[in-house]
């Protein structure tokens, strides 16, 4: 299967690494494993690259999350409004990015919790206030996001950057790692933020076969 991204074409199936030209200054590298992406923000009035790990939602993979633990610098959970399976195991990736860093509780590291699908209101599972009342217990940002109306997206990611900018503010370059259940919108969330464009069927492994990045 072939995911399109603005205009052109790649295949997750491709094995060697492999570079295709798209608009905006895009690139699309193809990687095992992990879809990792720059981008520029602009956090209180100063520039910052960030480097944006989309993490396999698979249990196959999850042997793969320490690595992507130790390496990051802020982290993303998300889950499904939607899911309410999805929403326990966000408590325990908490759990495991605290393990993983060797700290107490979540004011050591930065963290936000995003309840993804608030557009799919009439499934929802898990209501806003167990979302926040979630958050609250980690001492970090709640917020919900649509993936494929765009809602709350760009806000989500700024959340990420400043919860990470309150720890070190004298950041020019952050990596952050997306984390959450197969099925979420990892991948939809990302490219959404990334070029302003909803995906709505992946390949369960796509997200696990590409790299796109995007520089200043």
């Amino acid at each position: 299967m072939a995911l399109h991204f603005g205009g052109e074409f790649f295949s997750p199936a491709t094995t060697s690494p492999a570079i295709i030209k798209v608009p905006d200054a895009f690139h699309i590298s193809v990687n095992s494993a992990k879809h990792d992406t720059s981008a520029p923000l602009l956090t209180q009035s100063d520039s910052c690259l960030l480097d944006i790990l989309d993490t396999a939602g698979q249990e196959e993979y999850s042997s793969m999350r320490d690595m992507y633990c130790q390496t990051g610098d802020a982290f993303a959970i998300v889950f499904s409004v939607t899911s309410r399976a999805s929403f326990d195991e966000a408590r325990l990736m908490k759990d495991w990015v605290l393990r993983v860093r060797d700290v107490d509780t979540t004011d050591q590291v930065a963290l936000i919790l995003i309840g993804n699908k608030s557009d799919l209101n009439v499934a929802r599972e898990v209501s806003s206030t167990e979302g926040q009342r979630l958050a609250d217990e980690w001492h970090c940002t709640y917020i919900e996001t649509s993936a494929k109306t765009g809602f709350n997206v760009n806000r989500a990611f700024e959340e990420l950057v400043l919860s990470f900018a309150r720890l070190n503010p004298r950041m020019t370059q952050l990596k952050t790692v997306v984390m959450g259940s197969g099925g979420v919108g990892k991948s939809a969330l990302t490219v959404q933020y990334i070029q302003h464009v909803f995906v709505e069927c992946y390949d369960p492994t796509i997200e696990d076969s590409y790299r796109a990045q995007r520089q200043i």
